[in-house]
């Protein structure tokens, strides 16, 4: 074989091949080959692993009535300060289960224009959609949930 021949098919080989792994990177970088997951609903079996959880602490929340019946008070709680609660339990809905007679009153005359502002000491995050919230120490009021 002529040696100017072989030099020629050698760098021609050596280009194609160099050519060939651009691609391949290139490619491989934008999502024609890159599996996207698959958006996964929350079955009952993962819904079963959440661990209910109890939070001791200090907060000041705005709340208004939701819907009260004889032996629990739904509430609604002001959206700002959804922040001041832990991290899992990020719903604006709650239960206050220790509330007392005064503090029911305020909160049932607040609305969302005008919260009534209560200190809640204890959070049970019970892996429902509603929190529970307690006005004393969640510790003592919340032994029993857990």
């Amino acid at each position: 074989m002529n040696p100017k021949l072989s030099t020629t098919f050698a760098v021609v080989i050596i280009l194609l091949i160099a050519g060939i792994l651009t691609w391949i990177f290139l490619v491989g970088n934008n999502s024609i080959f890159r599996q996207e997951p698959e958006s996964v609903p929350i079955t009952q079996n993962q819904k079963e692993q959440c661990s209910k959880r109890a939070y001791d602490g200090e907060a000041k929340i705005r709340v208004w009535n939701h819907e009260s019946e004889a032996d629990e008070t739904i509430i609604n709680i002001a959206e700002e300060d959804l922040e001041k609660l832990p991290k899992n339990c990020k719903n604006q809905k709650a239960k206050l289960v220790d509330a007392a007679p005064e503090i029911a009153e305020k909160i049932k005359a607040a609305s969302k224009e005008n919260p009534a502002e209560i200190t809640i000491k204890g959070i049970l995050n019970n892996c429902e959609e509603v929190i529970s919230l307690s006005i004393g120490s969640g510790e003592e009021v919340f032994k029993k949930y857990l």
